[in-house]
């Protein structure tokens, strides 16, 4: 006898990316998967069923609708993020962390997302990634390495990881905002999209940068 969560029954408004609303999650399986019979290799509405899967407490069917996802679309940042969270969940810090670092790396070509969405997506990678970062002894990268950035042309996102934090912000772990000026660095020219005075970053003057303040806020023992 399989689980309570093998059928995908959850009363409630489940609304969908195309504004469809469905009273169970079952219905919203069976109109997204009726869609990708007709469009089989649209990426996005495959990160969407996985969404609909997470939320239906079905995380294998989630992590395998991801995959498919990115095997399609090597820039679905919405799938390197759902990903990573799951692996997170379940301690594999280190593919976590491959998946947060590649959902950086396609961030800059990535426009099914607000940009105001998207450099939360990304700072929530960042917060995750300065976690794992420290977690392992400072092992595991907290930004992408030079082989995992082969695929992007934007020299300013190049030249920020060249200079390896060369720059005059403060992060914290817990606090999403901190990361901002990262995040929207990797946003490349996506970043522009953001109102300018939500924009958290500007080209620093190169004389007068300094490493960035890595500070790991602990959480006082009660």
């Amino acid at each position: 006898m399989g689980s309570s969560s093998d059928n995908i029954c959850e009363f409630g408004k489940n609304q969908l990316y195309d504004g469809s609303s469905h009273t169970f999650i079952s219905d919203g399986e069976e109109h997204l998967l009726s869609q990708l019979e007709q469009n089989p290799l649209n990426s996005f509405i495959w990160n969407r069923l996985g969404n609909l899967y997470d939320k239906g407490g079905r995380p294998e069917l989630a992590a395998s609708a991801f995959e498919h996802s990115l095997a399609l679309d090597f820039f679905q940042v919405e799938s390197y993020y759902s990903l990573g969270v799951l692996l997170f969940q379940i301690g594999e810090l280190e593919e976590a962390a491959l998946h947060f670092r590649k959902a950086l790396v396609a961030a800059a070509k990535y426009d099914k997302l607000s940009a105001v969405d998207l450099r939360d997506f990304l700072s929530d990678s960042l917060d995750k990634l300065f976690y794992i970062h420290f977690h392992s002894d400072k092992e595991i990268p907290f930004v992408p390495t030079k082989k995992e950035t082969a695929s992007i042309r934007d020299q300013e996102i190049l030249n920020y990881i060249d200079q390896q934090l060369d720059l005059d912000v403060e992060i914290i772990s817990g606090n999403l905002q901190s990361f901002y000026p990262i995040a929207e660095i990797f946003m490349g020219k996506m970043a522009h999209r953001i109102p300018k005075r939500e924009r958290t970053w500007e080209k620093p003057n190169v004389s007068k940068s300094r490493k960035v303040k890595k500070r790991h806020k602990r959480t006082k023992k009660k």
